[in-house]
């Protein structure tokens, strides 16, 4: 199993009780690690392992595997592509672990004279917080400690889980419960489609609906016209921004499909206009977080820990692929685009590289260009023209600019002492915080930095 640590997998028995389930490989599970109760992830099984070294695990934390083995490879592949360790690589990618509910007492039967003096109470559950972990983990080591440690449950409600159903007015439910996304109960469901709950009770016993975590739900469909191409390309460049929505709209029309951003900013842009998409970003909640990454569907802007959701999209897209955002500055600093690659590969998905201006890694792909719009340049001789510092003419045209939404840049004569001013140890620039240009000495500034 991996722990998020910048560690190599380590070898665990199952739970006690747990021998005999099947399928564990991509289940989150709880541990014994140094003296405490950590959180991950069965990536393999090994057979013929054993002996007095090994410890067992304490709880599964999930039904079913929470990673598919699609998941599990890509971490290994990613992993081996980094030089990193696969806990590392894990501990990026992964979402936080919810919060989790974690008892502890005396396997009935033990006799209380193994326990310290004052720690009685263990004879009962407890809360796992009020002890100390050491105690508890040599109490766990004797083989004396029944532990039980799960998922806090939040708010449940009942969510679709497969796409049709045999019966005509069953059916009708169904797909009226993928129109809502959600409902709070089978009682909701059954005032909004006009039926028994009785009846539709037979759609929660055959699993094609379920209780799960409230996911945010999509927004009303948008009015941009997508913009379809004859065939997929590797990269489209170039075009204004309301050009390039129109393509990804084009490229995301139908199916499950992810794509990612180098920032929440550029990711919040973007969803303005794809009301449709469910956005996974390190800004949810938790709660919202762990929705999405239990039930993955549909259009997804994610940042860098999209990669590990798992489901199968129908593509995935890579926007603005050169932007330095996309470095992971800590952990295994990978860079996310050609993680994205690897990922495509393993599902077999095509990729599509989506930006302004091309990175160099991508120049050799295949692609389209669109024309960039020219800027319009217009000198103001403040010689001859009336009012300072701007005259009325370069007003106007601000105002034009600013009306629709467009971008401007003024240059003016430098005025301070030092076009830069750079830290000779460190390097440290400082900058305007309402613009890019660094900070100055001005005649006029009184020892003050100015823009």
């Amino acid at each position: 199993m991996a722990l998020p640590l910048p560690l190599s997998p380590m070898s665990y028995l199952p739970p006690l009780g747990a021998e005999a389930e099947e399928g564990p490989v991509g289940r989150r599970v709880a541990v014994p690690f140094r003296g405490e109760v950590r959180l991950g992830v069965v990536g393999g099984e090994e057979e013929g392992r054993g002996g007095a070294g090994l410890r067992h695990a304490i709880a599964y934390l999930d039904p079913g595997p929470s990673l598919r083995p699609e998941e599990i490879r890509f971490l290994e592949e990613a992993a081996r592509y980094l030089f990193a360790p696969l806990g590392q690589v894990l501990a990026d990618l992964l979402p936080p672990f919810p919060e989790v509910r974690h008892r502890v007492r005396l396997f009935p039967g033990t006799d209380p004279k193994v326990l310290p003096k004052g720690l009685e109470a263990l004879r009962d559950w407890q809360d796992a917080r009020g002890f100390d972990p050491k105690l508890l983990d040599l109490l766990r080591e004797a083989g004396v400690l029944e532990e039980e440690v799960a998922f806090k449950e939040g708010k449940r409600v009942l969510i679709p889980l497969k796409e049709a159903h045999p019966e005509p007015d069953l059916d009708r439910a169904l797909r009226r419960l993928w129109e809502m996304g959600q409902a709070e109960s089978l009682a909701a469901l059954a005032r909004a489609v006009g039926m028994g709950v009785r009846r539709l009770k037979r759609l929660l016993d055959g699993g094609y609906v379920g209780y799960g975590l409230p996911l945010e739900g999509p927004r009303a469909e948008g009015g941009l016209e997508p913009l379809r191409l004859p065939e997929r390309p590797g990269r489209v460049n170039g075009g204004r921004f309301a050009e390039r929505l129109r393509l990804l709209k084009g490229l995301v029309a139908e199916g499950d499909h992810l794509v990612l951003f180098p920032e929440v900013s550029l990711l919040l842009r973007f969803l303005e206009h794809f009301p449709e998409a469910r956005p996974y970003h390190g800004g949810l909640s938790p709660r919202l977080r762990e929705a999405l990454f239990r039930a993955p569907r549909g259009l997804v802007f994610a940042t860098y820990g999209g990669l590990l959701l798992p489901f199968t999209p129908r593509s995935l897209v890579v926007v603005e692929e050169g932007s330095e955002s996309y470095k992971l500055p800590s952990g295994s600093r990978a860079f996310i685009p050609p993680l994205a690659e690897l990922r495509a590969r393993l599902l077999g998905v095509p990729l599509t590289y989506l930006s302004l201006v091309p990175a160099v890694e991508v120049l050799e792909r295949p692609g389209l260009t669109f024309p960039v719009p020219k800027p319009r340049v217009l000198i103001l001789d403040l010689r001859r023209e009336r009012g300072h510092p701007l005259a009325g003419r370069a007003l106007a045209l601000l105002r034009q600019v600013e009306e629709r939404g467009r971008q401007a840049v003024v240059l003016s004569p430098r005025k301070g002492f030092s076009a830069l001013l750079l830290c000779a140890d460190c390097g440290f620039r400082p900058t305007c915080p309402h613009c890019a240009l660094p900070l100055r000495y001005h005649r006029e500034g009184k020892g003050r930095l100015l823009c």
